[in-house]
């Protein structure tokens, strides 16, 4: 397995993966889901199981295409949260106990299921930008294979670089959570988009 380490002399800041951690992709992950993702950890498991949700991927859906009773908001972008379960609409967002039926996953950002408490927030005339994010699928990883990852320098681990605007889209949002993890990622800033590794 190639240790991503070797290749860019970097040096990792051994941080452990927890709930409302980030990861923040390698440059050279090329899969479509993962390349220059940011992945907020929601689950943390026993046996070392997580679950997370890419923050920076759009869905060519919007909120309209799924929930009928958002017709009227045909703007709101839907993300693609990961390969596993496509067919599950949740959402994080950062509003506290406004929208019932939600839990709390760590710092402001919570996680809600109920559609109900939304469309009533978004009737309302509130904004939904920066506030909440809707997701189709999650990422997750079976026992262990996450911190095998994050022991090859596939992923690195590290903290929200602005937790009260993560849930605005920034296109910036890799770079950014990129600078966040330290000095010793540097290099992971110099890799071109188009560049893989063979």
């Amino acid at each position: 397995m190639v240790n991503f380490s070797d290749i860019y002399g970097i040096r990792p800041n051994h941080d452990a993966p927890a709930k409302g951690k980030i990861l923040v992709a390698n440059p050279l992950i090329m899969e479509k889901y993962f390349k220059r993702s940011v992945v907020y950890i929601i689950e943390e498991g026993k046996d070392d199981m997580y679950a997370g949700v890419v923050l920076n991927k759009k869905s060519k859906y919007t909120l309209a295409d799924i929930v009928s009773e958002a017709e009227d908001f045909p703007e709101i972008p839907v993300y693609r949260g990961g390969p596993v379960g496509m067919n599950n609409l949740f959402y994080l967002h950062c509003l506290g106990n406004m929208l019932t039926g939600s839990v709390h996953i760590g710092g402001n950002i919570y996680m809600g299921m109920e559609m109900l408490p939304v469309i009533s927030y978004m009737s309302a005339g509130n904004r939904t930008d920066g506030f909440i994010k809707f997701f189709l699928g999650f990422s997750g990883w079976s026992p262990g294979q996450l911190k095998m990852e994050i022991a090859t320098d596939s992923w690195g681990v590290g903290n929200l670089p602005y937790p009260y605007k993560c849930l605005k889209y920034d296109e910036e949002l890799w770079r950014k959570s990129v600078r966040s993890l330290g000095s010793g990622y540097a290099s992971w800033l110099r890799v071109p988009p188009s560049y893989s590794y063979n």
